[in-house]
C-alpha cells in the first residue's frame, strides 16, 4: 500500500500536545500565521506545499476548505481537522470572549455560519474527548469523525498524592479569557465558601490574570503566576479540591493533572473533563448556581480526611491510563480509520 503524504496546518508554534500527535502520522508542518494582516494570510494560503495527500490542521480548517477552493490544495487531497479548542462551542453557543474588551460577546453570525459551511466541507474529523464529538455534531450531524483520549504529557503528575489535609482550592489555566476557563464563577462561589471557612484559600495558577488580579481584593484569592513543575506539584500538596468551571473547555488537561496527583475534582457541565470526574462522582459535575456550588464545596470539606483520599485514590485510578504513549497509540489507530 503507497504510503501517504501529510502535511499538518498549525500555528508556529503549534500546541505541544498537536505537535507530538502530528509526529506521530510522519506529518510534514506548514507554520500558517497568527494574527496577521489578511495580505500576509493570503500570501500564506498561496504558500501552501502541494503534492501531500492528506492536509490536516489544528483549528485552521477555514484556510484549508479556502485554499481547496482555490485549487492551491490537490482536488483528491483529503482535508481533517483536530478539534480541541473552544471554537466549537463557540459556533453552538453564539458567544465568545472579546480580547480587547475583556468581556464575553456575541459570536458574529456572518463568522459563525462560514465557519459551519467550511466544518461541512472537511473530510473528516478528530475530536480530542468526546465533549468536542458532541459539539461537533451539533453542527454538523454527518460529519465523518473519530474521539481520542487527552493525554497526560508528563509523567511527573502519575507520582506521589497530595496530603488533601487544607480545605484549600487550586486551579491552573492560563488568561485573560475568564469566561472560558470560568474563573468569574469559581471565584464568586469561592467567595460564598470564604464565609465559613475563612481560612481556605483559592490559588491561581498560571498567567494571563495581572488585569483580573487587580481588581480582586480577597486576600484569601491568590494569583500565583507561572510556575515549575515543582512549584506545581508543591502548590497541589497544599490544595484538598480542584475546581474548573469553564464553559466550552475542550477537556482541560489541568484538571486530568490534578486527577493524577489523588485530588478530587468539581467540574462545570461544560467541560469534556466531566467524563472522568463522573465516574469519580456525578455529584462534582455542578451547573453554574453559586449557592448548590458552594454548598457542593462545603459538604466536600466537613468530610473525614480518609474519605477525601478514598476519592483521591479513586481520581488517580480513574485518569491512570491516559499516559502519552497510550493516547499516541490511540490516535494513530484512529487517524488510520477516519482518513480513509
Amino acid at each position: 500500500m503507497k504510503k501517504r503524504r501529510i502535511l499538518f496546518l498549525c500555528g508556529s508554534p503549534p500546541h505541544p500536545i498537536h505537535k507530538i500527535l502530528a509526529e506521530s502520522i510522519n506529518a510534514d508542518f506548514y507554520y500558517f500565521p497568527d494574527q496577521s494582516s489578511i495580505s500576509k494570510k493570503l500570501k500564506a494560503l498561496a504558500k501552501i506545499p502541494k503534492g501531500y495527500d492528506i492536509y490536516f490542521s489544528e483549528g485552521l480548517f477555514g484556510p484549508l476548505v479556502l485554499a481547496k477552493k482555490l485549487k492551491i490544495i490537490p482536488k483528491t487531497a483529503k482535508l481533517g481537522n483536530l478539534f480541541s479548542d473552544p471554537r466549537l462551542y463557540q459556533i453552538v453557543s453564539g458567544k465568545k470572549f472579546n480580547f480587547k474588551t475583556g468581556h464575553p460577546t456575541k459570536y458574529p453570525s456572518s463568522l459563525r455560519k462560514s465557519q459551519t459551511k467550511a466544518i461541512g466541507s472537511l473530510d473528516f474529523a478528530v475530536c480530542i474527548g468526546d465533549y468536542q464529538k458532541e459539539l461537533l455534531q451539533k453542527i454538523d450531524p454527518e460529519i465523518n469523525v473519530e474521539v481520542i483520549p487527552p493525554m497526560i504529557e508528563r509523567p511527573e503528575f502519575f507520582k506521589g498524592n497530595s496530603p488533601l489535609k487544607e480545605n484549600n482550592i487550586l486551579i491552573i489555566a492560563s488568561g485573560p479569557d475568564y469566561y472560558y476557563k470560568g474563573i468569574d464563577f469559581l471565584i464568586r462561589v469561592f467567595k460564598k465558601v470564604g464565609k465559613k471557612y475563612s481560612k481556605s484559600k483559592l490559588f491561581i495558577v498560571g498567567e494571563g490574570w495581572d488585569s483580573l488580579a487587580k481588581r480582586i481584593k480577597t486576600k484569601n484569592i491568590q494569583f500565583r503566576g507561572r510556575l515549575s513543575m515543582k512549584e506545581i506539584l508543591k502548590i497541589m500538596k497544599e490544595c484538598s479540591l480542584y475546581c474548573h468551571f469553564g464553559r466550552g473547555e475542550a477537556t482541560g488537561i489541568s484538571i486530568l493533572e490534578s486527577m493524577s496527583q489523588g485530588i478530587p475534582t468539581l467540574v462545570s457541565e461544560e467541560t469534556g473533563a466531566k467524563r472522568y470526574v463522573g465516574k469519580v462522582s456525578k455529584s462534582f459535575i455542578c451547573d453554574f448556581d453559586v449557592e448548590k456550588t458552594a454548598e457542593k464545596i462545603d459538604k466536600y470539606f466537613q468530610r473525614s480526611n480518609s474519605s477525601k483520599r478514598e476519592l483521591g485514590k479513586k481520581s488517580k485510578k480513574i485518569v491512570g491510563n491516559l499516559k502519552i504513549e497510550n493516547s499516541i497509540s490511540e490516535f494513530k489507530k484512529k487517524f488510520e480509520k477516519v482518513s480513509r
